[in-house]
């Protein structure tokens, strides 16, 4: 089958001299590249700030040019996919404008471009020379990359932006390709190659070279923990919820693992969000499950007694769903949007659970609710709450746990019972244990606040408060 390939050029021309001049060299190097190996091939070229500036003859290539202002990394990768969406081509061969081709042998052009009429619906990322783990396919990224039509209608780049510091991207990207479409993927011929820039008298920095922009300690980590992730799930995590966990300054994380968080608010954005959210979980049982990666599934497969609840609000279900191992309260878990979700969330459970065993700053939150204190037999209780935290500790999480307990005071002015019980257990057990009580008045919406709960969390953790 033949293929009718383009290129693709992402540029950016900064203002200043003499950078501005040089970055105009490199692309008319890279152009003059192109026209001389592959002249019938069109190119789209995202232009950003070209103001005053023309190829003016140098290329024999048809192209198709698109004006912007800057338009930052991810914004100019996402117009050149809507431009070769829009288009009549199949395949896009993606370069950056201070990229360098290496041709080994004289028929290098010709044999690649024959396997991508070879691999009509493929992918392929040049192989580099690269040897850390943040380089384990190729040290080339997007350059002569060549990805199909097929493949980059189901696959955007994951919105990962480098200049927040949040990842590579295109790392990403093609740990993502390399792992979900493993059969599509074909090897270029090694007789061609593509770098960056690297010519002794260019003076002029690429985006990247400047290591004082950016934190670059945190985007390795980051992209290398995403990709892990892919490596085993073969998708790449909720990146809103993966990206964003921190709980204070020293870039803690948390996530909910047992309990109920309604006591404690849903925190906005930062919202404690684990697979038990709008659930009322059942201690041991419910940590099994999570810890070991099976309540997706139990969550199909057992049948729920039902029974009459009162709506907590306008719209709430009138039926709940009780399981051995949790009670559904806001939700229907038959519903395939509830399980899609509960899906996502189980995955970025794993994610989670996966980092806080290799790092010291994440932590596991468990808000105490009526299953792990029961106002009928203060013994009992007692006994059901230890049977969990032993499981924690079995489990190598108990020192990353925060047991979250809400000394509430209702309308007649009574607070709680189990708080001083708790404490008990607290100091027995050496747990990390945060009471909160700043005199809340518990009532329809009534939650406390999240500077509230980041301030207590913060005295548990540096202080070991209880």
């Amino acid at each position: 089958m033949k293929t009718k390939p383009c290129f693709g050029i992402v540029s950016y021309f900064p203002w200043g001299q003499p950078e501005r001049k040089e970055r105009q060299d490199r692309l008319d190097r890279l152009v003059g590249q192109l026209s001389s190996l592959w002249p019938d091939v069109p190119i789209i070229i995202i232009a950003q700030q070209w103001k005053f500036y023309n190829l003016n003859g140098k290329c024999k290539n048809k192209v198709f040019r698109y004006d912007f202002g800057k338009l930052g990394i991810m914004g100019a990768r996402n117009k050149l996919r809507e431009k070769f969406l829009e288009s009549d081509f199949d395949y896009l061969i993606m370069f950056d404008d201070d990229a360098i081709l290496q041709c080994d042998t004289k028929d290098a052009n010709v044999a690649y471009m024959n396997e991508l009429d070879k691999h009509p619906n493929g992918f392929c990322f040049i192989d580099g020379n690269g040897s850390s783990k943040y380089t384990k396919y190729n040290d080339s990224q997007l350059n002569l990359c060549a990805i199909s039509r097929y493949i980059y209608e189901r696959e955007p780049l994951p919105n990962v932006d480098p200049q927040k510091s949040e990842g590579f991207e295109d790392r990403i990207w093609s740990t993502l390709l390399h792992f979900k479409y493993a059969d599509m993927e074909f090897k270029a011929p090694s007789t061609i190659r593509c770098i960056h820039f690297k010519n002794a008298n260019e003076t002029a920095p690429s985006t990247w070279s400047n290591e004082r922009k950016y934190e670059w300690r945190k985007m390795r980590r980051n992209t290398t923990e995403i990709e892990d992730y892919i490596s085993k799930y073969h998708e790449v995590p909720n990146l809103d919820v993966f990206l964003e966990r921190h709980i204070d300054k020293d870039g803690r994380h948390y996530i909910q693992l047992l309990g109920n968080c309604s006591d404690i608010g849903y925190l906005g954005a930062n919202r404690l969000r684990g697979p038990v959210d709008n659930v009322l979980t059942k201690g041991k049982a419910m940590a099994e499950l999570l810890l070991n990666n099976k309540y997706y599934a139990e969550l199909n497969r057992v049948k729920p007694e039902e029974f009459k609840r009162k709506p907590s609000f306008a719209g709430d279900q009138t039926i709940g769903y009780d399981y051995p191992f949790a009670q559904i309260i806001h939700n229907v878990p038959t519903e395939k949007k509830y399980l899609d979700e509960i899906y996502e969330r189980v995955n970025t459970f794993n994610t989670f659970y996966e980092c806080l065993k290799a790092r010291d700053n994440y932590f596991f939150v468990v808000c105490l609710n009526m299953y792990d204190i029961d106002n009928v037999s203060h013994e009992m209780s007692r006994e059901y709450f230890l049977e969990t935290v032993d499981y924690l500790k079995e489990m190598g999480v108990l020192d990353k746990t925060i047991f979250v307990q809400t000394k509430t005071v209702n309308i007649q002015g009574t607070a709680n019972w189990w708080s001083d019980e708790m404490d008990r257990i607290a100091k027995e057990r050496k747990l990390k244990c945060l009471t909160i009580s700043d005199n809340i008045i518990r009532g329809p919406g009534v939650e406390i606040s999240h500077a509230q709960f980041l301030r207590k969390v913060k005295e548990v953790l540096n202080n070991g408060a209880n």
